[in-house]
């Protein structure tokens, strides 16, 4: 028998519908079993790296005496969560008649860590163990992976790439994450480290100091505004001896402005040119989380999520954590196979194979390229059946790969200048028209694009009379540098080069494409947000937090905010896989870079703490703290605090916290929302505390103060649209901290945020089952410490009285 171990379980069905042999297996709990194959999966990583506690006694308290601890081989355990699957894979690795074991776990250095820890932890030989190396999740792509499957130790250097990532990962994160915390942080402010999480902080905060310290400063031009035969023209003033064609000074642009009043102009030259502008290269994840931000404003793990699904579930897409912009030559023979496959942009499609063109040699790369390829359809067939069946938020994506996919076959797209100058008396006068004569590949994008204006070129010449309607100065400011978004900044982290010096390490950072990888930069960003050293505003701009920026302040040791460290990291680790460097020295030196970190902490002269500070408690004078879901006194006898969601506010901010604290009242007006009406409103409230009330925390609402709203108004307002209609009564659904409810105080609907038995409840999920009564897609559930899949379910029944029904089915009708 064959045992075949995927990663997830939609990639072991994936493999079953691709028909390795002619026989429906059977299902069994977690795993189905063939004629010669056995087909079973992990759940990611069901071993982990057991945690300092765990291997030594003295690891368990968290103490500055005990670190940095260093351990030669870090013992592997059995991830709880996923315990009863590991016991399935186990055993079907045990059995007597496994002939060959197959690795089809994702094609990354991860994935080969995933399945080698599994092997080696259960200890059972087998004579032959072979690899996967799927690319795409179509039936063709799978079979061509098993039937190209190599030895496993043809990809030792992946796994000791990737059993490197996880030592220095955890080597560096859990000392660095520890000490911090004991000398700056507390119980309950874990301060986390991480080598690549710590250097993007950095670069945030970077930017936001520089925000800070940005000082506005005016400045002038000189527009004029007419006509010339018979089409508007307008134009700026230009002179070789100013700065950017701008006046410092509002007298001096004056001065010109007055000279040439009432005058018309004379064209003194007219300069056409043209340019040839090459199709883009295809996408690599990072570059398509990018676009995507720019153009809908999507989360780089929505992206990640998004064609995780296009790869896995619909298998519209090759493999989506890639580096890679080029394809290689064999894919590039398979081109019209795609093409025939794909039901959009149909007349782009045909147009491509009728007049047999072949993709742009600049997409073939021209020698070996890295572990996948760069992002494409796939040859599976893309009916509109299959496409009504996307999200619409898939289809953005899916529609922005195939459109990238076609444009590399068509011709370079020409675009033509003209430079028209004239001079009103001395004073010169310089504009310029930039239209697109011939779309080439700009043709094949069509999906979310508007009509554009039809620009034209003016029919003007040498010593032709430009009417002149106005000149006036234009009153300006400079701006200060735009904040990250989550695209700009994975652009930034894919090309950091100007947070380094010398030329060596901008090299090294252009070569190994910056910090992170295309699988990991968006989780960085996920978990600086987790964290609370980062939130995004309504415009979804990234701000670093107050305890973001103290952080990156006080931590002492500049390697692990370097980014050049970080680079140094993945560019060592690259040369890991590819067998250029010892995994082992690589270790010894992340051994002896944490030693010299630590040591920086332990003798830091640093005194501020990073407790969430919000001011003194009047009563104790201890220091009252920020916890998750209240502002309460650190001396545990005191009774002081305030719930952030007091009298239904949706958040009582750390500032209106400290306020009323010290002061006994918000200073600003508190969002709050009403069980009533399910509207919100604003108003003051005011605190006091009496030790002689059994409820010593006193909070009331004065609405006849007049106040300002709270900064984040306007962002809390967003937080609390209604998540749609009640199923019920038709009223508004909201929410509070632990729930989504009926805004009508008399109806019963409700779902809780956390779903028993979900592993995970999103808030896609909640408005799904108030609106459908059923999850669109299949989610993991756990009941009894058993992970499985299955759609939710939601009904309300009124004659009930528990009316708020949840169950799973495994199989939707």
């Amino acid at each position: 028998m064959i045992l075949i171990i995927a990663e997830k379980p939609s990639v072991m069905k994936n493999i079953i519908d691709a028909k390795l042999e002619e026989f429906k297996p059977k299902s069994s709990k977690g795993y189905q079993l063939g004629k010669n194959f056995i087909y079973t999966h992990c759940i990611g990583h069901l071993l982990t790296l057991k945690m300092p506690g765990d291997i030594d006694e003295k690891y368990k308290s968290w103490s500055l005496d005990y670190l940095p601890f260093d351990f030669d081989e870090i013992p592997l355990e059995v991830n709880k969560s996923v315990s009863e699957q590991f016991n399935i894979v186990k055993n079907l690795m045990t059995r007597n008649d496994i002939d060959e074991i197959v690795n089809a776990c994702d094609s990354d250095r991860e994935g080969d860590l995933i399945f080698r820890n599994l092997y080696h932890f259960v200890g059972k030989k087998i004579p032959k163990v072979t690899r996967m190396w799927l690319e795409s999740q179509t039936a063709e792509g799978i079979k061509e992976a098993y039937d190209n499957r190599l030895s496993e130790a043809m990809y030792n250097n992946v796994f000791f790439a990737g059993k490197a990532r996880s030592y220095a990962d955890y080597i560096i994160g859990l000392n660095s994450t520890r000490a911090m915390t004991v000398k700056y942080g507390g119980n309950n402010n874990m301060l986390t480290i991480g080598r690549v999480q710590t250097p993007t902080l950095r670069m945030i905060c970077d930017l936001e100091n520089e925000i800070a310290n940005f000082r506005e400063e005016p400045y002038y031009k000189i527009k004029a505004n007419g006509t010339v035969s018979g089409s508007e023209l307008s134009a700026y003033y230009v002179d070789d001896n100013l700065d950017n064609n701008k006046f410092y000074k509002i007298e001096e642009a004056n001065k010109i402005v007055d000279a040439i009043k009432g005058s018309d102009g004379v064209v003194t030259n007219v300069e056409t040119s043209k340019k040839e502008e090459k199709p883009k290269m295809l996408y690599s994840l990072s570059d398509l989380q990018i676009d995507m931000d720019r153009r809908y404003k999507l989360s780089a793990m929505d992206v990640l999520n998004t064609c995780q699904r296009l790869y896995e579930v619909h298998k519209l897409i090759t493999y989506p954590r890639t580096d890679e912009n080029h394809i290689s030559k064999e894919l590039s023979l398979k081109t019209y196979s795609i093409l025939r496959q794909l039901s959009v942009n149909t007349d782009i499609r045909d147009k491509i194979l009728n007049e047999g063109r072949k993709i742009n040699p600049m997409m073939i790369a021209k020698k070996d390229i890295g572990a996948h390829e760069a992002l494409t359809p796939t040859t599976f067939k893309a009916s509109k059946e299959v496409l009504d069946k996307l999200s619409q938020t898939e289809y953005k994506v899916y529609m922005a790969i195939v459109e990238r996919f076609m444009a590399a076959f068509l011709d370079n797209a020409i675009i033509e200048k003209q430079k028209i100058e004239f001079n009103i008396k001395d004073a010169k006068f310089q504009t310029e028209i930039e239209i697109c004569t011939s779309l080439g590949h700009r043709e094949a994008y069509k999906y979310g694009k508007k009509a554009g204006e039809v620009k034209s070129f003016l029919r003007v010449k040498k010593d032709d009379v430009v009417n002149i309607k106005e000149v006036f100065v234009e009153n300006l400011k400079t701006t200060p540098p735009a904040r990250f978004t989550e695209g700009s900044l994975i652009k930034m982290m894919k090309n950091p080069s100007k947070y380094v010096d010398n030329k060596e390490d901008k090299d090294l950072l252009k070569k190994i494409e910056g910090i992170g990888t295309e699988a990991t930069r968006a989780q960085i960003i996920s978990d600086l947000i987790q964290h609370k050293f980062i939130e995004l505003d309504k415009k979804k701009n990234i701000i670093a937090t107050p305890t973001g920026m103290e952080l990156i302040k006080i931590l002492p040791s500049e390697d692990l905010k370097s980014v050049s460290l970080t680079a140094n990291f993945e560019r060592k680790l690259d040369m890991v896989s590819k067998g250029e460097y010892d995994h082992k020295v690589f270790l010894d030196e992340v051994k002896e870079l944490e030693n010299k970190v630590i040591d920086n902490i332990k003798s830091s002269n640093q005194t501020t703490r990073l407790n969430g500070f919000v001011c003194k408690c009047p009563v104790c004078g201890s220091d009252i703290i920020e916890k998750e879901k209240v502002y309460a006194c650190k001396n545990q006898d005191c009774k002081v605090f305030i719930m952030k969601n007091a009298l239904g506010a949706k958040r009582i901010t750390l500032k209106q916290a400290a306020s009323m604290i010290t002061e006994g009242n918000s200073k600003t007006k508190v969002l709050c929302l009403s069980k009533k009406t399910g509207h919100d409103f604003e108003a003051v409230m005011k605190y006091r505390f009496d030790n002689t009330k059994e409820y010593p925390n006193i909070l009331e609402f004065d609405f006849n103060m007049d106040a300002p709203s709270e900064e984040e108004t306007e962002t809390l307002r967003e937080e609390i649209k209604p998540l749609c209609k009640c199923p019920n009564c038709q009223s508004n659904i909201i929410e509070d901290n632990f729930k989504y409810y009926c805004s009508n105080s008399e109806c019963k609907v409700l779902i809780y945020k956390n779903i028993r038995g979900v592993k995970k409840t999103t808030k896609t999920l909640v408005k799904e089952l108030l609106t459908k009564g059923i999850s669109k897609d299949k989610v993991n559930i756990v009941i009894n410490d058993k992970e499985s899949e299955a759609y939710v379910k939601y009904v309300y029944d009124n004659t009930s009285d528990y009316p708020n029904k949840i169950t799973f089915i495994y199989n939707k009708p």
